[in-house]
C-alpha cells in the first residue's frame, strides 16, 4: 500500500477567517489529514488541487456577496468535471433543502450545515479515507 493512500490531502474554501481557522483546528486533530491550506478564490482552489493532487475540498457555497447562486452551483459542476475523483464536501450556512438538492445533483459528495454539523466532518472524512485505502 502506498503511503499517500493512508492520508487525505484536504483544502478548505472558506471566506470567513474565523470559520477557516476553526476548520484548520479540527482538521489538525485528525492524524490522517494533510491540511494544504484555505483558499478564497476559485483560481487558487484550482491551482492547489492541480499542484497537490488534493483528495478533498471542503467548500462553502456562499463565496461572497457578489457571487450568484448560479455561480456557486457551477463551481461544484466544474470541480466534478475537472476532478472526478475529488471528494467535495459542502459546508455552508445555506442549508435550505433546495441548496442541498442542487449541490448533490451537481456532484457534491456530502452536504453539511455549519450551524450544527461540525462534528459530522470527521465521520465523512473517515469514510472517504476508508474508501481510498
Amino acid at each position: 500500500m502506498e503511503l499517500n493512500s493512508q492520508f487525505l490531502k484536504i483544502i478548505t474554501f472558506e471566506c470567513s477567517t474565523i470559520v477557516a481557522k476553526r476548520m484548520q483546528s479540527i482538521l489538525s486533530e485528525i492524524e490522517y489529514v494533510i491540511f494544504l491550506g484555505n483558499v478564497t478564490t476559485i483560481n487558487n482552489a484550482l491551482l492547489l488541487i492541480d499542484q497537490e493532487k488534493t483528495d478533498v475540498i471542503i467548500l462553502d457555497i456562499y463565496l461572497d456577496e457578489t457571487s450568484s447562486d448560479e455561480n456557486r452551483m457551477n463551481l461544484i459542476t466544474t470541480l466534478r468535471e475537472k476532478y472526478p475523483d475529488l471528494q467535495i464536501i459542502i459546508f455552508t450556512n445555506l442549508a435550505e433543502l433546495h441548496y442541498r438538492i442542487t449541490c448533490i445533483a451537481n456532484g457534491a459528495n456530502y452536504f453539511f450545515d455549519k450551524s450544527h454539523d461540525f462534528k459530522r466532518l470527521s465521520d465523512a472524512l473517515n469514510k472517504i479515507r476508508c474508501n481510498k485505502l
